[in-house]
């Protein structure tokens, strides 16, 4: 039977359902003392997946067997030697997993509450492919090692003997992970972590290695609310391998320290917030060379009254380094890079509105400026080929809003954004790129029959300001109305047209508007997208 054929089928497309569960339980003494512990667990339902697709559901198979099959199609097409075989789990589209969560929280106030003290801790235990099940005893005394010497992770001296006191009992593990297996599905090879502490840490300082526990999450927390200042102290610490499916966009890998005092005066009209934090990611003795980032910010807020003019102004200095403070040299000495990392970057944010009141009509005026500036704090110690790569960046807005004493309202604003982006020419010599886009925009709206009936409508236009082959200009144009036919029911009606003014598409050898020619005189011209929305809806 050397002409048959194993065909193996494999799933992609798939989504597991996910059971999550959680329950906190917390109690109150007095508004004084506050404490809670929770859980949460969560866990992909592979078993809700058939195994079996759908009879419906389209593939393609190799060169040898052209066409577009359902399942009972191609089966048809097999000769009697042949063999379907579907698998059963292990598909290419991702392993089921598992997550546990264990933690607690705490908070003591004082003073009538005008200080407080916060603290909170957890941990997490995840399976990244539960298909494999859990892990055997007999397996365990070979997975870290080739020693079948009934240990699991243990050290082994100059001679092969093997260290007292070192390493984990298989037989006890394997009953701890059989007594929990319909709790938690354990399996060193894919779980994170292996182990909730280190123990090579653990051996130099057990408490060292429960503050850096893999996957713990903490913080500790201090408010005071005194005169006219609020002040926070925080310091967190997120472990590398801390992972929770109840919040996946966690960041982790990082400890913090930061400290924050906002000042009010004028009854509160004027605020100051000071502000400085230290972030890196040293969450373990592994990391060689952190990378530590310093931000110092400064934010003043006038807000004087009805009437006047309002002021914010942000400032921020922040500090990247990486830890290296030596070049990248070969065996011979000579220099083959500059990995140092020694950066500093302004950031200034300052915004003025200006209200006014005018016989007809009354307006809002908000001025809005923008900058990042990097800068190399090495610049001086660098070699002349180096390439700093930061980009800056300007931004410029202004925004008037107008109500008339009839029922017309506008709205006009304009914006500019300069990238300064760095780059190597064809020498090797540090240029300058400067990308500027402009946008302008209005719009209107206008009542009728007692604000029953809104007309809305609006135009907009953005270029990159160029005039040569590489120009581009968008114009956009929307038109809607709002009708309250009844009270809370109301008809909403939306349409919106984008047009693209490309040059380069005249002589890009590129029928980009698809009509059979190629560069022709009103190719630059497509639309980028139109459409309406018509909606009925009640607010009840």
């Amino acid at each position: 039977i050397d002409s048959a054929k194993v065909y193996l089928f494999d799933r992609k497309g798939y989504t597991f359902p996910r059971k999550i569960n959680a329950a906190r339980l917390s109690f109150a003494l007095n508004n004084k003392l506050k404490a809670g512990i929770h859980f949460l667990k969560a866990k992909d339902d592979y078993e809700k997946i058939r195994i079996k697709a759908p009879e419906n559901s389209l593939f393609t198979v190799d060169s040898s067997t052209f066409g577009v099959y359902t399942l009972s199609q191609f089966i048809n097409t097999l000769t009697d030697d042949d063999t379907v075989k579907i698998k059963k789990k292990n598909w290419s589209d991702g392993n089921p997993q598992e997550n546990l969560v264990l933690g607690f929280d705490l908070e003591r106030s004082m003073d009538n509450r005008k200080l407080l003290f916060q603290m909170g801790w957890n941990t997490s235990l995840t399976n990244y492919n539960i298909w494999a099940g859990t892990a055997v005893a007999d397996s365990l005394d070979l997975m870290a090692d080739n020693n079948e010497d009934g240990f699991f992770m243990a050290e082994y001296d100059e001679d092969s003997t093997l260290v007292a006191n070192t390493g984990f009992p298989v037989k006890d593990i394997g009953d701890f992970i059989e007594s929990y297996k319909d709790f938690f599905t354990i399996h060193p090879l894919y779980m994170s972590p292996i182990l909730p502490i280190d123990p090579v840490i653990a051996q130099k300082s057990i408490l060292k290695a429960i503050i850096n526990m893999p996957a713990s999450a903490y913080y500790i927390r201090v408010r005071g609310s005194y005169s006219f200042n609020n002040i926070l102290i925080e310091y967190k610490h997120l472990g590398p391998e801390y992972k929770s499916f109840g919040n996946p966009y966690l960041t982790n890998n990082i400890r913090e320290f930061s400290i924050n005092d906002r000042l009010s005066l004028l009854g509160r009209r004027l605020m100051f917030v000071i502000g400085y934090s230290s972030r890196d990611n040293k969450t373990s003795e592994l990391v060689i060379n952190p990378i530590t980032t310093k931000t110092f910010s400064v934010n003043t807020t006038l807000v004087p009254g009805a009437g006047a003019p309002s002021f914010i102004l942000n400032l921020q200095s922040i500090g990247k380094t990486n830890g290296v403070d030596t070049l990248d040299v070969d065996q011979y000495g000579i220099v083959q890079g500059d990995s140092r990392e020694n950066s500093q970057a302004l950031n200034i944010m300052a915004s003025v509105n200006f209200p006014g009141d005018f016989k007809y009509f009354t307006t809002m005026t908000s001025l809005n400026l923008n900058s990042i500036n990097y800068s190399d704090n090495l610049e001086s110690d660098r070699q002349k080929d180096y390439f700093f790569q930061k980009s800056n960046t300007q931004s410029i807005s202004a925004t008037i809003s107008t109500s008339f004493n009839m029922p017309l309202k506008t709205t006009t604003s304009f914006n500019q954004t300069k990238i300064f982006t760095p780059y190597l020419d064809e020498n090797d010599i540090a240029k300058e790129e400067i990308s500027t886009w402009t946008s302008v925009s209005g719009s209107a709206q206008y009542a009728l029959f007692n604000n029953k009936l809104r007309l809305r409508g609006g135009v907009d236009y953005t270029t990159n300001g160029k005039s040569d082959d590489s120009s581009a200009k968008l114009y956009g144009g929307k038109l809607g109305t709002d009708w309250d036919i009844l009270d809370k029911l109301t008809l909403n009606f939306n349409s919106s047209i984008r047009l693209n003014n490309n040059k380069v598409y005249k002589n890009d050898n590129i029928d980009n508007d698809q009509d059979g020619k190629i560069d022709e005189q009103s190719e630059n011209w497509l639309i980028n997208s139109s459409g309406f929305n018509l909606s009925l809806g009640y607010r009840f």
